[in-house]
């Protein structure tokens, strides 16, 4: 998997894309705004877990984001 941060991020919101070993790619959002922080894709198992109540697991691009260190603010 690859990632790539994107230019131009919404205040309060970092973007990434992270392009799959399929060739798909998918985005990732780390939401950082008053009273919500959250991680969120837009890859079909991140959205079917979301669905289910109360389960909150992330899926393989987000745990790829932030074990890669990618997700970290660079100085």
């Amino acid at each position: 998997m690859k990632i790539a941060l994107a230019k131009k991020n919404p205040q309060g919101v970092h973007v990434f894309y992270v392009l799959s070993k399929s060739g798909r790619r998918y985005t990732v959002q780390f939401i950082r705004r008053a009273r919500m922080k959250r991680w969120d894709c837009t890859c079909p198992d991140f959205t079917f877990r979301r669905q289910l109540k109360g389960s909150h697991r992330f899926c393989k691009h987000i745990h790829y984001v932030t074990c890669t260190g990618a997700s970290k603010p660079r100085a």
